[in-house]
């Protein structure tokens, strides 16, 4: 997290305000870009080896990593074409001279939906030592400290956003290559298959193929649509903003992206290592310890998220102008979405529940039905209102969104995992906590061949 701020701060001063205009747009082609190729396969993934583990002890994941990564590949393409296409139509489509970058931005996308991907394979083997340092906010840990370190050394020769964009695609380009050679390395594969092993979920008699092209594609895309609603509405909102926006509020709106994730860091950072969990918990039934982990997780994350929420709301202007003093004017659209990331973090892993869970495709009505909505005015309302209307329709969004979540996982799956502020359950859901992680421990310790 430091260090995703830190490379911003040093952007803005390497590169002119309008060329930082032209990143923030870029990072918002790119993370649409790799979400689409990415397809909503890294979900599927984790929880098919997850299933596969439970009806295993030595399953082979091989084939299904393999079959998911020629899926993206496929998607990639065509992802590729599109861009090219429309900037080649429409040079101004983005209001920014996009179309010269746009081979690098190719890249960048093949790049992070590989290493995202490969990152959901490490987090499935239950390697989570390598998983916490190829994932997370943008390209993960290991790549943002690459970059902080190539910008600081390189700000001499810095001075334009195609060699700041040179820099993010060569780290994420190299950690994703360095991840899947430590998880070659790391993981214990067999020849035995799992191909037409059932999964523990389902309810048919018929085996589920764990690695089936059709099935495959038929579950992700189901993720895919609630991911869209989700998280590519957040890169379709960046590049409204890039569309009507100036120089000086795009600049501050990238700054503001990356300092509400500050509130929501406590619960991202648990969310990326209990994803295994969920999806093993629940196979097994065991509704009651999965209960208490996911309660656990949001009592743990909310009071650190509302310190960080306190802190921008009275020092916002000060730490925005840390990045450009100008950025200090947007105060009020930062402090307003901090407040709605309290409402994400209270609401727990509810998303990542239904998602874990195989239950995501009950959401997609009302996350279509949100999505929708917002297309239908955010273009106007951004276009009349500017970084204050963009704010408002992101925080209302948000809002609803984890209220709707949690109120569905305690209606298909009979539990909650909002927080508990009552002493003796907080210190019950510690406990089940640390067990669950002992258990764990013990498992995968037997599993190991001397």
């Amino acid at each position: 997290m430091l260090s995703l701020l830190l490379n911003y701060r040093l952007i803005c001063h390497l590169i002119p305000p309008d060329q930082v205009s032209i990143y923030v747009v870029a990072l918002g082609i790119v993370g649409l870009g790799s979400l689409i190729c990415g397809s909503g396969l890294g979900s599927v993934l984790l929880r098919r080896m997850s299933w596969a583990r439970q009806s295993d002890a030595e399953p082979n994941h091989k084939p299904l990593l393999l079959r998911v990564l020629g899926l993206a590949t496929i998607a990639w393409f065509v992802v590729s074409a599109c861009l090219v296409l429309l900037l080649t139509l429409y040079p101004d489509f983005f209001r920014r001279p996009i179309l010269p970058l746009v081979w690098l931005l190719i890249l960048w996308i093949a790049a992070r939906c590989f290493l995202s991907l490969v990152t959901e394979a490490i987090r499935g083997l239950q390697i989570f030592w390598l998983a916490a340092l190829s994932g997370g906010q943008q390209e993960g840990p290991l790549v943002n400290l690459i970059i902080t370190t190539l910008l600081i050394v390189g700000a001499d020769q810095i001075v334009d956003i195609r060699q700041v964009l040179v820099v993010h695609v060569g780290a994420t380009a190299a950690v994703a290559v360095f991840t899947l050679l430590m998880m070659r390395r790391t993981a214990q594969f067999s020849a035995k298959s799992v191909a037409a092993k059932a999964t523990p979920t389902s309810t048919d008699s018929t085996p589920v193929r764990l690695n089936q092209d059709r099935s495959l594609l038929s579950e992700s895309l189901i993720v895919l649509v609630s991911q869209m609603s989700v998280f590519g509405l957040v890169e379709f909102e960046t590049l409204l903003i890039g569309r009507y926006c100036d120089d000086s509020q795009v600049g501050a709106w990238g700054a503001i992206r990356r300092l509400i994730t500050v509130v929501s860091a406590p619960l991202l950072l648990i969310n990326a290592a209990i994803p295994g969990f969920i999806a093993e918990l629940h196979s097994q039934g065991e509704k009651a310890k999965l209960e208490k982990i996911l309660r656990a997780a949001s009592t743990l994350a909310t009071p650190p998220a509302f310190v960080a929420f306190v802190g921008l709301f009275f020092f916002g202007d000060r730490v925005l102008a840390m990045f450009e003093p100008g950025f200090a004017i947007a105060w009020s659209s930062l402090a307003l979405l901090a407040a709605a990331n309290i409402v994400f973090v209270g609401a727990g892993s509810a998303g990542l529940t239904l998602r874990m869970t195989d239950n995501q495709g009950r959401t997609i009505i009302s996350a279509v039905l949100l999505a929708v909505a917002y297309l239908a005015i955010a273009p106007w309302v951004i276009d009349h209102y500017k970084l204050w209307g963009a704010a408002v329709l992101g925080s209302v969004l948000i809002v609803s969104r984890n209220v709707i979540s949690t109120i569905f996982v305690r209606l298909f799956i009979g539990i909650w995992c909002t927080p508990s502020f009552r002493l003796a359950e907080v210190r019950q859901l510690w406990q089940a906590l640390r067990s669950q992680r002992r258990t764990k421990q013990k498992q995968d310790a037997g599993m190991v061949q001397p």
